[in-house]
């Protein structure tokens, strides 16, 4: 009976700090692509608002999170200075958080459609967005593990 045990003992902890190594090392495509889909902003300051803080949390927390900005959500992507410091019900403005989302590695993307409808055209663009048609939004759409809709 010695004899197979000691061979069970000598392969299940080597699987077991193989398994440990495994975690320890973790490669930027290996992290979970989310994409938080941000379709209000002025409209409803508090879901906008919810979008982007969780959108911010995750990325910090070592996700890999695009904000897709779409219907009234694209205004968000106007870049001018009239309205950065928009606030929500949090301490930070709108902008602060975003500057900490695209400072953690967060992509910004808009739909293209969208933007132009809101008036935005690309010199307008916030800085950390990127405008994509409709087939890049489908791409990005079939790459993530997680949709959060607000």
């Amino acid at each position: 009976m010695t004899r197979y045990l000691l061979p069970l003992l000598v392969a299940s902890t080597i699987g077991a700090w193989q398994g440990r190594d495994a975690k320890q090392t973790t490669r930027p495509e290996d992290k979970p692509h989310i994409i938080v889909h941000m379709k209000h902003y002025t409209d409803d300051i508090h879901s906008a608002y919810m979008a982007l803080e969780l959108a911010e949390r995750l990325q910090s927390l070592g996700s890999q999170v695009t904000l897709l900005l779409d219907l009234e959500g694209a205004r968000f992507a106007d870049g001018s200075p009239s309205l950065v410091d928009i606030r929500g019900p949090g301490k930070r403005s709108f902008a602060d958080t975003f500057e900490a989302f695209k400072r953690s590695g967060g992509r910004g993307l808009v739909c293209h459609h969208c933007a132009e409808h809101s008036g935005i055209d690309q010199a307008r663009l916030r800085k950390g967005v990127d405008s994509a048609t409709i087939d890049e939004i489908a791409k990005a759409v079939m790459s993530a593990e997680k949709i959060i809709e607000y």
